[in-house]
């Protein structure tokens, strides 16, 4: 299992990567790279914190100062985050033993992981690291090699997570086939395709969510303190990757309480798994108190403001495919009707589901609308609906081969269901092939008209300095006063499918007036459905992140007046 899950997670790992072909749809002319530098020499790298967290929340006026965010477009993957890993590390100075992130949404426990292995990699001479951007902008395939070594850090995570996951299902289960069953629907969940090739803390935070599951499964087995004290330390390295994990610690909590056992030991593990939680969470996350209140300004700045259930549960039913949905519901009503096997595992099972619920409704009342954030909970969910399909594979009847037939169609669906997005991965992105296409069939000097700075993950990769570029905004009203010869929408823009589950309504409202306008018509259509021998399970609206690898970009030409 874990050979298909290496193999899985590393298919893409170069996807939508800074590289010379890029360069050339960013730069058509040595002129044109010269003038990015110059304007980039005016901004110091090394005071980009200046620009972020809650610096900027106390400092507003230092966004005046920051430069257009289209110039780092070049050196920048196509996921909107990744970024922001590299410009963490950047502000860093190791000499000086300052290693301040400057910011809490990415946790020291993935993004010091990721800084030693950039450090030992060029250490060796494997890699080449420096501050100087021209470094960047020249060479950035060399550049690409640091997106590379976080990206190997989350896929060596995202294989961890699917072996000790098959542990954790072996031992509950009590049966190696639907183990592996459990496993392999885990590890094609689209969800879990998707996030393994990004270097960010969603699969890093789900290993240390299943090593935390793993440990109090032993604390209800055998009740010793080890256990749970090594629950609190997992519990507390999942929060060192992303603040939102924080509730990790209720597993062990839920463990403890679950116990039989006298008040007093119930109350000296609940301070063990506390003291635990809070050592390792502080050891990677030093700053977070040395910070304070800085850390909460940031933090309340990644967070909801109001109950998204809808959307979360959409999200969910999208990022693991129907195939998956159905074979969960119906192991939930098996698992209702026949009940646990023994006592541990009915105390295991019950945790799971407060868990899955708590969680839930955790992420869908505080966290922004994305639908990673609900990963940690995917291997919970797998493992209860697993557990009812244990009565009629087990059961000596026609009913097990009923139950065989319908388990082998659903793992075939879920299948495909991930490889459809893996297929995307290996295939050119749609906004190189996009920026390739404006290169070769746009006129120097043509007004291109965009409705906000371009961002490299919305947008192709285009020479600002080959096009007049026109920001109208989401104004119709500028529209007509600019009339740009060209107009570029994606899916993150407007409502062209695939288009996010929450498209700010007033996108909406402008594609509406756009397209009543009729000054525009589509003269190109970049778009690649996720889709595997003729399946797919990509519904027309889907949560943003689902969108990263393959929004559909439109290129509108000028027809009238």
């Amino acid at each position: 299992m874990g050979a298909v899950a290496t193999f899985c997670f590393t298919a893409g790992l170069r996807w939508g990567l800074p590289s010379r072909e890029r360069n050339s749809l960013c730069f058509t002319t040595r002129q044109s790279l010269e003038v990015t530098l110059q304007q980039l020499s005016e901004y110091q790298l090394e005071q980009a914190w200046k620009g972020m967290g809650a610096y900027l929340a106390a400092h507003p006026e230092e966004a005046g100062k920051k430069l257009s965010r289209s110039l780092y477009n070049p050196i920048r993957s196509y996921h909107p985050d990744e970024y922001f890993i590299l410009k963490s590390l950047a502000t860093m100075d190791p000499k000086r033993f300052d290693f301040h992130p400057h910011q809490f949404g990415v946790g020291g426990a993935y993004l010091y992981l990721v800084g030693g292995v950039i450090f030992l990699l060029s250490r060796c001479g494997l890699i080449t690291v420096s501050q100087d951007l021209k470094f960047a902008f020249s060479r950035p395939e060399e550049f690409a090699n640091l997106y590379l070594c976080g990206r190997a850090v989350t896929v060596l995570y995202g294989v961890a997570t699917v072996v000790l996951f098959y542990l954790l299902a072996v031992r509950l289960l009590k049966k190696k086939e639907m183990a592996a069953v459990a496993t392999w629907l885990l590890l094609w969940t689209p969800l879990m395709v998707l996030n393994t090739h990004y270097m960010y803390v969603d699969v890093p935070g789900l290993f240390w969510t299943v090593a935390t599951l793993w440990f109090t499964f032993f604390f209800l087995s055998a009740g010793a303190i080890k256990w749970v004290s090594l629950a609190g330390v997992c519990a507390g390295l999942a929060c060192g990757c992303k603040f939102t994990l924080l509730v990790t610690v209720v597993l062990p909590v839920l463990g403890i309480l679950w116990q039989r056992t006298s008040p007093g030991r119930r109350l000296r593990n609940l301070l063990v798994a506390a003291g635990c939680f809070i050592l390792a969470f502080g050891f990677t996350n030093p700053y977070f108190f040395l910070s304070l209140p800085e850390p909460l300004i940031d933090l309340s700045q990644h967070s909801g403001r109001a109950f998204q259930g809808g959307f979360y549960l959409v999200s969910l039913l999208t990022g693991m495919g129907w195939p998956l949905v159905i074979f969960l519901a119906a192991g939930y009503l098996l698992l209702a009707c026949s009940g646990g096997r023994e006592e541990v595992n009915r105390s295991f099972l019950s945790l799971l589901f407060v868990w899955s619920v708590f969680f839930f409704f955790f992420v869908a009342s505080f966290a922004k609308t994305f639908a990673r954030y609900l990963l940690p909970v995917v291997p919970a969910l797998i493992l209860l609906g697993s557990a009812g399909w244990l009565l009629p594979l087990t059961h000596k009847s026609f009913l097990k081969w009923v139950g065989t037939g319908f388990c082998c169609l659903v793992l075939i669906g879920t299948t495909l269901c991930g490889g459809a997005y893996l297929s995307l991965f290996l295939q050119e992105n749609v906004r190189t092939r996009a920026g390739r296409w404006m290169k070769e069939n746009l006129p120097a000097g043509a007004r291109v008209g965009v409705t906000e700075e371009p961002w490299q993950f919305q947008l192709p990769d285009f020479d600002r300095q080959r096009f007049s570029v026109l920001v109208a905004g989401y104004d119709i009203e500028s529209v007509k006063r600019l009339q740009p010869e060209y107009f570029l929408l994606s899916s993150f823009q407007a409502p062209l499918v695939p288009y996010p589950l929450k498209l700010n309504r007033e996108r909406v409202i402008f594609w509406r007036d756009f397209t009543v306008l009729a000054w525009y018509q589509p003269v190109k259509t970049f778009q690649e459905k996720a889709s595997l021998l003729g399946w797919s399970c990509q519904p027309e609206a889907l949560p943003e992140d689902l969108i990263y690898i393959n929004p559909t970009i439109v290129v509108f030409k000028k027809v009238r007046p």
